[in-house]
């Protein structure tokens, strides 16, 4: 009887570790040195704010997704963000819950800010689908989408939508009144 307790212990402790090793990888916090999130670690899980600051880079490979937790934000505070996802291979920045069998809603995380001191030279979205989180918002940044898809996200009270097309190509966003 003991030898059977411990073989399924055993077993128990088998198969948690090898689910623990297929989870998403954690990334979250100041961003202070450039950083690459390579499609071979994805999925990413962000359990509270990406900030991108001191002039850091962060580099998103094509084909990775990030998941963001509920109210998390990825904010471009003084740095850049350079997503290249291609054709085949898109980005994908979006809410925790959109999993196999989850039920994400708009708004379930805090989107995408651009602050004044993004490097607008250096910034740009390829080929990056943003969905179910809050407005993607721009506060004196210009940064560069091309290809990119919004979907699913809401905008906060207050602030004026960004004008996308499903996809925007070789444009930079306008607003509307």
């Amino acid at each position: 009887m003991t030898l059977l307790f411990g073989l399924a212990l055993l077993s128990a402790l088998l198969f948690s570790s090898a689910w623990i090793a297929c989870a998403d990888t954690t990334i979250g916090g100041v961003l202070s040195r450039n950083t690459l999130l390579k499609s071979a670690d994805s999925p990413f899980l962000a359990p509270f704010d990406i900030i991108v600051d001191n002039g850091a880079t962060l580099t998103i490979e094509a084909g990775v997704t990030v998941r963001f937790k509920t109210g998390v934000r990825l904010i471009v505070k003084n740095g850049s963000l350079r997503a290249l996802g291609v054709v085949a291979s898109p980005i994908l920045l979006t809410s925790w819950r959109n999993t196999s069998g989850g039920l994400p809603a708009s708004n379930d995380w805090g989107g995408v800010q651009f602050l004044d001191n993004t490097n607008d030279a250096a910034t740009l979205l390829e080929y990056v689908t943003i969905s179910f989180g809050a407005a993607t918002t721009l506060t004196g940044a210009s940064p560069t989408f091309n290809n990119c898809r919004f979907e699913n996200n809401r905008v906060r009270p207050g602030h004026r939508p960004l004008v996308f097309s499903p996809w925007i190509g070789k444009q930079r966003p306008r607003q509307r009144l």
